[in-house]
């Protein structure tokens, strides 16, 4: 489904949707991505870009508006560079003060407007008094689910939009602002982007079965059992970030794809585990960055060029990215770093993942190579794998002991239950946790 982003997203969204598990795609690659690297040995040398000293964070949701609505005008008039052919543009975003309970609209051109209790009322919004809520709208909108089409069953979300909830004391935040490089002043646009491009883009994509991905999405398992595929998919975000960072060195591409092939044939059962999510999170998250780039940073980033300079800035981010531990966490790296050396190869990769469901931004990037000689695979330094080790051990004794809890309850549930359903459901769920708790206390 969704990463968590923020420490006050304690609502997941006005809605929970099979469709939100699915992936999604838009805008053409930016001229500067489109010429082909020439291979060098080199550490290519340019002025890295300073995110945290560039951003400009409004403090009160009255001055954050007008950015809000600028961002919003620019990302729609970018919109195609990011994606081909994308769902997700003209959405216009109903914002709502979560302290003062006032509302507003803005238009995809940037027109803001009051949007009174009435409107909400009529336009069946469920507001939220928790800041970093979303949800839709619309006249004939339901909580139940959105398709591509913008309409819930049959019915249009007519004259619909996105809803999201945000107060003073998060725009304060700045600590939340600077957990990603890539984010400016707060994400409300992207983090709305990035739930749009789920449920509407990969929509029209070639996907999996529905009960298929709502299966998968049940499960969302980190796999943390899986130490070595943990140390080789931590090793594979380093050297994409890596060759992103230095995008002539054809080397360095070379290298991630040796240790890609080395994961895949080595790890194969975590490598199935981790496609859907690195299809889906993976351009997701590709397609946040670019419209974070385009839209947070006005004075600073105004050509491709300034955009290229700044994508390879974050290739040497320590902050935010590279990370991750665990299968579903590493899907958001691997296939964003992977999309970003993509559109400096292979201008039509977008196309070839809409239509195909098979592959991942990471796997188009091992096919536009297959032809090169790669190197051989080289594991992961002992003094780095030691750390990450550490790290993943830490999160395990984490996990089961929010595990236990949850299955001290779960069995506490099954002595009061009466319906033989309900038992046999719990009998089965409490099995697999105590299977699942086993393995991460290996």
């Amino acid at each position: 489904m969704i990463k968590s982003r923020t420490k006050f997203f304690t609502t997941i969204g006005i809605l929970i949707l099979s469709a939100v598990l699915a992936g999604c795609s838009k805008g053409d690659t930016n001229k500067s991505s489109t010429t082909k690297p020439e291979q060098s040995k080199t550490e290519e040398k340019s002025t890295s870009f300073n995110f945290i000293a560039s951003k400009n964070q409004p403090e009160t949701v009255k001055d954050f508006l007008p950015v809000f609505a600028q961002q919003l005008k620019k990302y729609n008039e970018v919109a195609e560079k990011i994606w081909p052919n994308s769902a997700v543009t003209q959405v216009p975003v109903v914002l709502e003060d979560t302290d003062s309970k006032k509302m507003w609209k803005i238009t995809p051109d940037g027109q803001i407007s009051d949007f009174s209790d009435k409107e909400a009322e009529e336009m069946n919004v469920d507001r939220s008094e928790s800041p970093g809520t979303w949800g839709y709208y619309g006249k004939q909108f339901g909580k139940f689910g959105v398709d591509a089409n913008y309409n819930v069953h049959g019915k249009d979300l007519k004259d619909g939009g996105m809803y999201f909830s945000l107060d003073d004391a998060t725009l304060k935040d700045k600590e939340l602002f600077n957990r990603y490089p890539h984010l400016g002043s707060y994400d409300a646009l992207v983090f709305v982007l990035h739930e749009n491009f789920h449920i509407f883009e990969q929509e029209k994509w070639d996907k999996l079965p529905e009960e298929e991905i709502a299966k998968i999405g049940s499960k969302k398992d980190q796999h943390l059992d899986e130490v070595d595929a943990r140390v080789i998919r931590y090793q594979l975000i380093q050297e994409l970030m890596k060759a992103v960072a230095q995008p002539k060195d054809k080397s360095l591409v070379l290298q991630a794809i040796a240790t890609y092939n080395e994961y895949k044939s080595k790890h194969k059962t975590d490598f199935d585990h981790a496609q859907y999510w690195d299809r889906t999170e993976g351009s997701a998250q590709y397609m946040e960055i670019m419209a974070a780039l385009y839209t947070y940073f006005p004075d600073q980033l105004r050509t491709d060029e300034d955009i290229t300079q700044a994508i390879q800035t974050l290739g040497k981010q320590t902050k935010g990215y590279g990370t991750s531990t665990g299968n579903v966490e590493e899907a958001y790296d691997v296939g964003a770093f992977a999309s970003l050396l993509l559109d400096r190869y292979d201008t039509s990769w977008k196309t070839k993942l809409m239509k195909d469901k098979d592959t991942t931004p990471m796997s188009l990037l091992a096919d536009y190579f297959q032809n090169d000689k790669l190197p051989d695979y080289t594991p992961l330094d002992e003094g780095d794998k030691n750390k990450l080790i550490e790290k993943i051990s830490s999160k395990k004794k984490e996990l089961v002991t929010y595990q236990k809890e949850s299955l001290e309850q779960m069995k506490k549930d099954l002595q009061s239950a009466q319906d033989p359903q309900q038992k046999a459901t719990l009998e089965k769920e409490i099995k697999a946790l105590e299977e699942k708790i086993a393995a991460l206390e290996k």
